[in-house]
């Protein structure tokens, strides 16, 4: 009897234990879940318990798993962040793919600036190439007016006056300047 005593604690906390694991077991087993598949896990979870898997880069958080401590409620702390974490990661292929859209889409505007900044240095360089032309025939032109004032300072001329004339060559505006005929 004094042994059967002994043992009642023991088999309570045994049939505690098979009432929540058997469940579970069950579900597993009836879902395809092996023992194999069962014992893999745990590896899986030891695993991430014994790297830095729930240190935070950006909050500096840092559970550590190497710390010795039998506090029950840092081990069920360490638990929930620990299933937190994991469902958070569940839909990871799916943040990826977001992710990867959104670099696609950048690279993509990132191309059209390109494609813009290009044109808007073609445009440059030919609105510089004209100013050059234009300034290279006034320069011409106050030459030849100098000769012309030189070779006549005899003779009475009339003083001649230049005025630049600056045309758009743009194709934009001619439609512009029809519907200005027409009014």
């Amino acid at each position: 009897m004094e042994q059967l005593k002994e043992q009642v604690p023991e088999y309570q906390s045994y049939l505690k234990l098979k009432g929540i694991v058997s469940p579970i077991l069950i579900h597993l087993s009836n879902s395809g879940v092996t023992n194999q598949d069962i014992i893999g896990m745990n590896h899986l979870v030891l695993e991430f318990k014994n790297s830095d898997f729930l240190s935070d880069p950006i909050n500096k958080n840092d559970y550590n798993s190497n710390t010795k401590t039998n506090d029950s409620i840092i081990r069920g702390q360490y638990w929930n962040v620990f299933v937190e974490k994991l469902k958070i990661l569940k839909n990871i292929n799916s943040e990826i793919n977001k992710q990867t859209s959104s670099l696609n889409n950048l690279k993509t505007q990132i191309s059209d600036l390109i494609m813009n900044k290009q044109q808007i240095e073609n445009v440059y360089a030919h609105s510089v190439s004209n100013l050059n032309k234009i300034i290279a025939k006034t320069h011409q032109f106050f030459d030849i007016a100098r000769q012309i004032s030189e070779s006549t300072s005899k003779k009475i001329f009339p003083v001649l006056i230049l005025v630049p004339v600056l045309v758009d060559f743009d194709s934009s505006h001619e439609n512009d300047s029809d519907d200005s005929q027409d009014c």
